[in-house]
């Protein structure tokens, strides 16, 4: 992307110094997207008998290990196309995944079931995803 923001600098020499700002901006707010998405929505999941682990980054970044005694259970959210699976731990979202990123989502939302108790569905609510998502 930034590449492209570079090549379209030099074609055109007459973009005001506004434009150039605002493609700079428009990179880092995809960056920023692209980032905060990937490290809170592209979660692994891998179940074990009494624990699950959550791996970061499509299963690449850190783990995390829970023990299946102390999650409260987990919930699901829809919204638009996309269904969420939050685990929660004393009230609060520890992992999430999505359908839109993983293949077997009904299988692991299955066996979570199995395993956990389902609190029921979440409604969306913009406020509570973007302090969600930019939360450390």
């Amino acid at each position: 992307m930034a590449v492209c923001i570079l090549v379209l600098i030099e074609q055109f020499q007459t973009l005001s110094t506004f434009s150039d700002y605002g493609m700079l901006g428009l990179f880092f707010f995809c960056l920023l997207f692209l980032l905060t998405e990937f490290r809170k929505r592209a979660d692994v999941f891998i179940l074990s008998e009494n624990q699950i682990e959550k791996r970061s980054f499509f299963g690449i970044g850190y783990a995390l290990h829970f023990d299946l005694e102390e999650l409260d259970g987990f919930t699901e959210m829809e919204y638009y196309s996309k269904k969420y699976i939050h685990l929660i731990k004393n009230g609060k979202r520890v992992a999430c995944c999505c359908n839109f990123h993983m293949r077997n989502y009904d299988e692991v939302k299955k066996a979570l079931g199995d395993t956990l108790i389902f609190l029921g569905e979440e409604h969306y609510s913009l406020k509570a995803e973007a302090v969600y998502l930019l939360k450390l």
